[in-house]
């Protein structure tokens, strides 16, 4: 942990990222994450410590084909944060859809694929907090 620590607080000050987005990128990346953060730094979702760049990375550096697996297995959006869940389908889309020239139709069925898996996969929230 303590190398993570230090590894996570030069990404900082070098992306000008703060604490809990870099920390976030090198547990996730290691010590590829200034890589990732260098692709694109810029939030994908507004105030979330997930990076536009890390879409990116999943395409062109891990091969990801669809957007649930970019939520899912990339980023982990979908099960662990949680502000950025249903926030990040569209702009996911949109950035693999320029990546990976998927026309409008194609990207419309990654929104709505990923939509229904976290409808499904998170109804369970609703059935508690009713």
């Amino acid at each position: 942990p303590g190398s993570l620590d230090a590894l996570a607080a030069g990404l900082a000050s070098e992306a000008k990222l703060d604490a809990a987005t870099a920390g976030r990128l090198v547990r996730l990346y290691g010590a590829e994450a200034r890589e990732v953060a260098a692709l694109d730094p810029a939030p994908l979702v507004p105030e979330t410590p997930v990076l536009a760049g890390e879409v990116e990375w999943a395409v062109t550096r891990e091969g990801a084909q669809t957007v649930v697996d970019v939520l899912y297995r990339r980023l982990r959006t979908a099960l662990y944060v949680p502000r950025a869940r249903e926030a990040a389908v569209a702009p996911v889309a949109l950035r693999m859809a320029a990546r990976l020239g998927w026309d409008d139709a194609r990207r419309a069925a990654e929104v709505e694929r990923a939509r229904a898996q976290l409808a499904s996969d998170l109804a369970f929230l609703e059935e508690d907090s009713g």
